[in-house]
């Protein structure tokens, strides 16, 4: 079993490679942003041998199952044999994707948005926006919600 500590940095891991920097571990992404589970194990694999994360050389698919099962928050999905970002695609432009395809629900009574008061104002006058990721991001959870919007208002700061 693979740590919470290791856990939550293979999240990152992940997001990097598959939501912002696939080309840098030289993966190749669907247009819906899907990659091959065993491509991404070899990619991290080689990526990381030389580097202070080797223990991400011995990742496998149960490894990555559980640490979607573990997380709070959901950002990464499973399908057969292939693996994909949830949302949040940054990756460059020239990445030919496709809006992620959601199943359309009721949704709670009371969502929540994360942001800095700078952005806030804007979002009061303007209403809530993408800007330039493919959905807004809404919690159920107020506290994870103050806990990103502190965190965006520290870097705001910085």
């Amino acid at each position: 079993m693979v740590s919470d500590k290791d856990l939550a940095k293979l999240s990152h891991v992940l997001s990097y490679a598959l939501r912002h920097n696939p080309l840098n571990y030289n993966l190749v992404l669907d247009k819906e942003g899907w990659t091959s589970i065993s491509e991404l194990l070899i990619a991290l694999s080689l990526h990381h041998y030389y580097h202070s994360n080797r223990w991400l050389r011995r990742i496998k698919k149960h490894n990555l199952e559980e640490m979607i099962a573990r997380s709070d928050k959901v950002r990464f999905e499973i399908n057969d044999d292939k693996i994909r970002a949830l949302y949040g695609h940054s990756c460059f432009s020239f990445i030919p994707f496709t809006k992620i395809q959601k199943i359309a629900s009721k949704p709670p009574d009371i969502l929540y948005h994360s942001t800095s008061p700078y952005a806030a104002k804007n979002i009061m006058s303007e209403g809530l926006r993408p800007m330039n990721r493919q959905y807004v991001h809404l919690s159920t959870d107020k506290n994870t919600a103050l806990q990103v919007g502190k965190r965006k208002t520290i870097l705001k700061n910085e």
